[in-house]
């Protein structure tokens, strides 16, 4: 993982990812398969397994992603998300939330071929 952020309207971005996210792998499978691999830099509140699994569905052209799996499963990437950019190189992705001060939440993930 590159970057895990998050920015809510008024507010400077957030990281959101430590030193011990860099070197966990995300896999999109062709077959839907999707599955996280925690690297050797453990962080201290982790408490998923040292690999994860769940599903990936991509919408519209790979306009959106689906990434499910079930509560407690550990999967960092678990929602729907929109795709900002999707090159051989890098996968960009981003969901908003409307807070209930009407304030909106941004996250965004970029995630790096190695």
């Amino acid at each position: 993982m590159t970057s895990y952020s998050s920015e809510t309207t008024g507010q400077a971005a957030v990281e959101m990812s430590e030193a011990c996210d860099k070197d966990d792998r995300f896999r999109f499978a062709s077959d839907g398969l999707y599955v996280e691999e925690r690297g050797s830099s453990r962080c201290s509140n982790e408490t998923a397994g040292p690999t994860a699994q769940g599903a990936w569905k991509a919408v519209s052209a790979f306009d959106s992603l689906t990434v499910s799996g079930v509560a407690g499963d550990g999967l960092v990437l678990r929602n729907k998300w929109q795709v900002i950019e999707l090159s051989e190189a890098r996968l960009t992705l981003s969901w908003q939330i409307t807070l209930s001060s009407g304030a909106v939440r941004t996250t965004t993930v970029k995630l790096e071929k190695e």
